[in-house]
């Protein structure tokens, strides 16, 4: 009995750790960001800003546990026209991208901008379709520009995300992501990972 479980925990464990997509269930908000759950690394999210989603950004809370290898792509990923906005937890602006990848939208690695961040910190990414941009209550977040990876330089760029305004290009998408883990721990893996450190426990003695 002692040895099914422990195969049914390390099964579990494996299954947990190569389960690195976050699917968008249900819509994802424009303001609150969906939590993503999992244990280890979180190396896509797949999701649709189609007229289904009445806003047209959706926007997920991710740990970035490696600034030096934090990458953030729709290139290939999407058919329509897309942005890509990276905010702090609170928040405020850090980086976004509209076209890199022909009308798709990249923030590559290495960027100055990610410059002194701390590795483990929770962030909110944004997808959207061009034109639908964030706004804080003092303006337009980010510059409204086509090309290049860009900071919070924009009117409102000194206050936290409050709206969005624009109406915006819709589709399907499936964004790849490097350097991240997802926000919230899963507590199933939580559970199977004591549960196997209990048998193992266990058999020692």
């Amino acid at each position: 009995m002692k040895k099914f479980l422990g195969i049914l925990a390390v099964a579990g464990l494996a299954s947990a750790a190569a389960a690195q997509t976050w699917a968008e269930i249900p819509d994802a908000g424009e303001l609150t960001a969906q939590d993503t759950v999992g244990v280890g690394a979180l190396t896509t999210i797949t999701g649709s800003t189609l007229p289904t989603d009445d806003s047209g950004v959706d926007m997920y809370c991710i740990r970035v546990v490696d600034w030096a290898a934090f990458s953030a792509s729709l290139a290939g990923g999407a058919s329509h026209d897309t942005q890509l906005f990276l905010f702090t937890a609170a928040g405020m602006g850090i980086a976004t991208n509209d076209d890199a990848s022909g009308v798709q939208s990249v923030l590559p690695a290495g960027n100055a901008l990610y410059s002194g961040r701390t590795n483990g910190e929770l962030v909110m990414i944004a997808i959207s379709g061009y034109n639908r941009d964030p706004s804080s209550t003092g303006g337009l977040i980010f510059p409204n520009t086509f090309s290049g990876v860009n900071g919070p330089t924009g009117a409102g760029g000194g206050s936290p995300l409050s709206s969005w305004g624009g109406t915006p290009a819709r589709g399907d998408y499936s964004l790849a992501l490097t350097g991240t883990e997802y926000c919230v721990p899963a507590p199933a893996s939580i559970a199977l990972a004591g549960l196997a450190g209990l048998i193992v426990g266990r058999r020692r003695r």
